[in-house]
């Protein structure tokens, strides 16, 4: 069975048209042992909270989701 065998978190900075603070967006990237990769968005990171938000992720990766079927969506959100 395919195993998630790294996840990392990428901030990617950015100044919108026509605002003076900048944003960053979160990109989660999914590696498996199978050499299959997957990317996704945080998108609860914008602003301030995107810290937090790259922390909660990698807390997940290294406590639960790590080793695990990455098709198995449903038990990977309990």
């Amino acid at each position: 069975l395919m195993k998630i065998s790294a996840i990392r978190v990428h901030r990617a900075a950015f100044k919108p048209m026509g605002e003076g603070a900048q944003h960053a967006v979160l990109i989660v990237e999914v590696d498996t042992d199978e050499g299959v990769s997957g990317v996704g968005e945080i998108g609860l990171a914008y602003g301030t909270g995107g810290r937090g938000a790259a922390q909660i992720v990698l807390d997940l990766a290294r406590e639960k989701l790590i080793g695990q079927d990455p098709f198995r969506t449903e038990a990977l959100s309990d």
